[in-house]
């Protein structure tokens, strides 16, 4: 079973909010989203959050052929309330211009 999260109408517009994003890095790690304002599956919809590490730190993913490390990361709220980063997003959006190009015989 999935989780509710509020919709508020407002003059005739629906604001679209994101449940809270995936919790900072152990070990040093930090982001820019604002806990005390946003906590609670209040962030707005199209809000970017970056993600880092201290100084001398970076932050690390573990792939099944290897490992990439990265300075930032940024992550932001979708539509459909998940939370993508850069490339996932450019990559989503190709997949759709594919599939509209297909689909249109061009």
């Amino acid at each position: 079973m999935l989780p509710c999260s509020c919709n508020e109408i407002s003059n005739n517009h629906v604001e679209r909010n994101c449940f809270d994003p995936p919790a900072v890095p152990f070990n040093g790690g930090q982001s820019n989203w604002n806990k005390a304002v946003f906590e609670g599956g209040k962030t707005p919809y199209m809000t970017e959050v970056t993600y880092s590490c201290a100084l001398g730190r970076q932050l690390v993913k573990y792939l099944d052929n290897g490992t990439v490390f990265s300075e930032s990361q940024v992550l932001q709220c979708q539509w459909d309330r998940t939370w993508l980063p850069e490339k996932a997003r450019t990559t989503k959006f190709e997949s759709i211009k594919s599939n509209i190009v297909t689909l249109l015989g061009r």
